[in-house]
């Protein structure tokens, strides 16, 4: 079982339900521990293992997202449970991957503030990391997606919202 985890952005938006989580993984992978949710991680868990070095010596994208797919799927086979740990709320371009191929179960690790709006809560992914996660997309939580730096990529990204959206849903563009 893979389990993919958002940890948040800093140190204590872990929730307990993610953290258990954690706890029950025999092998756990951090995206990065350059990070200050990261730095957390490392210190909170020590037999978490960071994939820094798998993101610097990726020679695209696509081998990156490969070779770290696959090293937890190994992991994952190995030892029967696996976790992936990535910043914020869970949905990466690696986490959409894993869960298209090796149906990961999503634990939206982060609490979301009760003092913050829709703007701030909910899924937050730049346009390309929306783009890749085509087999899962959780409507019940508000969606931010960031970067949309051309018309052909909106393009792109309004033909995929247009499958689990409907054509009357209100949207705000900032």
């Amino acid at each position: 079982m893979i389990t993919v985890i958002g940890i948040g952005n800093e140190k204590g938006d872990l929730t307990r339900k993610a953290e258990c989580a954690i706890e029950k993984s025999k092998r756990v992978f951090l995206r990065s521990a350059k990070t200050e949710a990261g730095k957390a991680m490392v210190g909170q868990f020590p037999d978490v293992i960071p994939l820094d070095d798998v993101f610097i010596n990726a020679e695209d994208f696509d081998a990156l997202i490969k070779a770290v797919c696959d090293k937890i799927t190994a992991a994952d086979s190995e030892s029967g449970s696996a976790a992936y740990l990535t910043d914020g709320e869970g949905m990466d371009a690696v986490a959409a991957r894993l869960v298209e191929t090796a149906g990961a179960d999503i634990i939206y690790g982060v609490a979301p503030s009760r003092t913050r709006g829709a703007w701030e809560s909910g899924m937050r992914l730049t346009a390309t990391d929306a783009l890749m996660i085509k087999p899962y997309l959780d409507t019940s939580l508000p969606l931010r997606v960031t970067e949309i730096d051309d018309r052909y990529l909106a393009g792109d990204l309004k033909l995929w919202l247009m499958n689990y959206y409907a054509d009357d849903a209100e949207i705000s563009v900032y």
